[in-house]
């Protein structure tokens, strides 16, 4: 591209505040509640320290001028449509039943709202687009730095996992998002491939090196779509990009990392049904009062409106034990009843109270709560405040009303991304990130987690097209001179 083509692009860029704007609002959409807190904690409160706060102030106040440039169509108007029903029917369902977690659920429903709308603002609009793949791409790159280092790590929330600032959904998602916006330059760009190509092959490592169980079978899943996609599009240069670039990465994996991978995951599922051992049973006692097992307790003293995740078992025969706190003082006790149709794990537990009484309305927003002996972390009492599955926890809180709600706005979603990838292939990068982001959602995350889904498929239903690019740099008017 000739310099004075790249100085008249620039020269835009820097009158554009809009631009700005979009950078502001990735801050927002990928920070999720991120707070300042180990440094400002004790002078203001935490949601008062949070990125995503100030981030989406300044890309409201730098966007919403620009609101008249949204492209509306049929389908994301269905789309954002079927997103602000469901997230209304949420915060009117809120007050029935409210605990004391429902209030921050209720302010992420808004915050969800809020960065729904400025996406379409963003999506309408080429430059802004390319704004916002740029910048996810520099912040992914700068988590895979921190990361490699070892400058930021937590180790506490994912042993030996790759997982800076923010913990290991946070990683991998944004790790798999920056995959997916190098997958787009390559499927789009036609300057400098070779960097889409290293990009492709480092933010796919990243999100494997999490040692992420989900994140470990969404992307396989999701590779096997995307080369499907790729051979139904006839598209064999980025087929082969992708491919030869997948078991590149897989080989390296597998080198460095595997090991830690099956350890971790052997060890997950060993623990979640083994015993305690005496040893166990002696740092239990010095924290909670327990009732030692007994053959003569029956299931009939089970009480379902205190009934609790197991998270282990303690015989190997026909019996499971409970862990009973109702009234959330930890001072727990564990009692043994007969093996039901569940075993000793916390991820069928999960499943078994999601679908126990189900209701037409739901229990009410954030009252999932299971209070559980991680059998991973030397049996610590945890209290777990959503199933760990988008679907599951829309169907406990919000009940059949709400799950309908949530299946109406997946169709239509799914719905608008076949209608529109006939119109620009290159689309195939978005869904499969929506693909990964629902696949993952089903073991991690809770609702407010799932938004970059629901980014995705208002940006495959509103695109402006990566082919109007040049034309969107030189001609377009966006109200800023």
């Amino acid at each position: 591209m000739p310099f004075t083509a790249w100085f008249s692009q620039f020269q835009i860029l820097v009158v554009r505040w809009d631009l700005l704007g979009t950078a502001f609002f990735v801050a927002a959409a990928i920070s999720g509640k991120l707070a300042a807190t180990k440094l400002l904690g004790d002078v203001f409160p935490s949601w008062l320290l949070e990125i995503r706060l100030w981030a989406t102030v300044a890309a409201a106040g730098l966007l919403l001028p620009l609101a008249n440039s949204i492209r509306w169509n049929r389908w994301n108007a269905y789309t954002f449509g079927s997103i602000f029903v469901l997230v209304a029917y949420l915060i009117l369902r809120a007050p029935f039943g409210a605990t004391d977690l429902t209030a921050l659920k209720v302010v992420d429903l808004i915050y969800l709202v809020i960065l729904c709308y400025l996406m379409l603002i963003v999506a309408s609009d080429a430059v802004r687009l390319a704004i916002c793949g740029t910048t996810i791409l520099i912040a992914s790159g700068v988590l895979f730095v921190l990361a490699l280092t070892g400058i930021a790590t937590n180790p506490e929330l994912n042993g030996m996992g790759w997982a800076a600032i923010g913990g290991p959904l946070t990683f991998y998602r944004l790790e798999f998002l920056g995959f997916s916006c190098a997958l787009w330059m390559i499927l789009r760009n036609k300057y400098y491939p070779a960097v889409g190509i290293i990009l492709l092959g480092i933010f796919l490592f990243a999100t494997l090196a999490s040692l992420s169980k989900s994140a470990y079978g969404a992307t396989i899943i999701v590779l096997l779509v995307l080369t499907a996609g790729l051979i139904a599009q006839r598209n064999w240069r980025p087929l082969a990009t992708l491919v030869l670039t997948s078991l590149f990465v897989f080989a390296g994996w597998h080198t460095f990392l595997a090991s830690n991978f099956y350890t971790r995951t052997n060890a997950a599922f060993t623990s979640q049904q083994t015993a305690p051992a005496e040893k166990d049973f002696t740092e239990i006692e010095k924290r909670y009062q327990l009732i030692r097992p007994s053959e003569q307790t029956g299931s009939q003293s089970l009480n379902k409106d205190n009934f609790l995740a197991p998270g282990f078992s303690f015989l190997t025969k026909l019996k499971w034990c409970v862990l009973d706190d109702p009234k959330g003082t930890e001072q727990a006790t564990v009692t043994c009843h007969e093996k039901t149709m569940i075993d000793g794990t916390q991820r069928l537990f999960f499943l078994f109270k999601a679908l126990e009484t189900p209701s037409l309305f739901g229990h009410g927003l954030a009252n999932f709560h299971v209070l559980a002996l991680n059998p991973g972390a030397s049996y610590r009492l945890e209290q777990y405040n959503y199933p760990h599955n988008v679907i599951l926890e829309l169907f406990y809180d919000a009940g059949i009303v709400g799950f309908s709600l949530l299946v109406v706005a997946l169709v239509i979603a799914v719905a608008s991304f076949f209608l529109m990838i006939r119109h620009e292939p290159a689309l195939l990068a978005a869904g499969g990130f929506g693909l990964f982001i629902f696949l993952s959602s089903l073991a991690a995350g809770d609702f407010y987690d799932f938004r970059l889904f629901w980014f995705a498929a208002l940006t495959w239903s509103t695109y402006a097209g990566a082919s109007k690019l040049g034309n969107a740099m030189h001609t377009r008017k966006v109200g800023y001179a």
